[in-house]
């Protein structure tokens, strides 16, 4: 199981043998265009792990730090949508 580290896959639970005709199955071309680079959330996260270990955060604290941030950039647009109503 190991060896498919970093590959794409399906795994299925049924309670009858399943066949490949029961599971959506992307073609290659719905890939991603570049495959190694990182989604806008994944670069996000990234940055923000970055930003949070300069400040002298410990990586458990990570998720809240996290959370918080992001109620904060939620907060300012929204308060941008109310002053531009």
């Amino acid at each position: 199981m190991f060896g498919f580290k970093g590959r794409q896959g399906v795994v299925g639970f049924a309670e009858r043998d399943l066949k490949v005709e029961d599971f959506n199955i992307p073609d290659e071309d719905f890939q991603k265009e570049f495959p190694n680079e990182k989604s806008p959330s994944e670069r996000l996260r990234g940055v923000l792990f970055v930003l949070h270990e300069k400040r002298g955060g410990k990586p458990e604290d990570f998720e809240a730090f996290r959370r918080k941030e992001m109620e904060r950039v939620i907060f300012q647009r929204i308060e941008e949508m109310s002053r531009e109503m």
